[in-house]
């Protein structure tokens, strides 16, 4: 004898499932995530520091060839 399984019912447990095995993120991928987040913005604030002081410098040129 068959037994009716409902495809809406199939498809709920199989996304369902799908979910749980790609949605499961273990405590050192997410270290690993912080680490490389963290890095990335300490080059990021690096790079804005050296355009500010690129930005202080061609400000004190242009003030100086004024003054000429």
């Amino acid at each position: 004898m068959k037994t009716f399984v409902p495809k809406a019912g199939v498809f709920a447990a199989t996304a369902a499932l799908a979910v749980l095995l790609t949605g499961c993120v273990t405590n050192e991928e997410m270290a690993e995530t912080r680490a490389i987040a963290e890095e990335a913005k300490a080059n990021s604030d690096l790079a804005l520091q050296k355009a500010e002081e690129a930005n202080e410098k061609i400000d004190r040129m242009f003030k100086k060839s004024m003054y000429k």
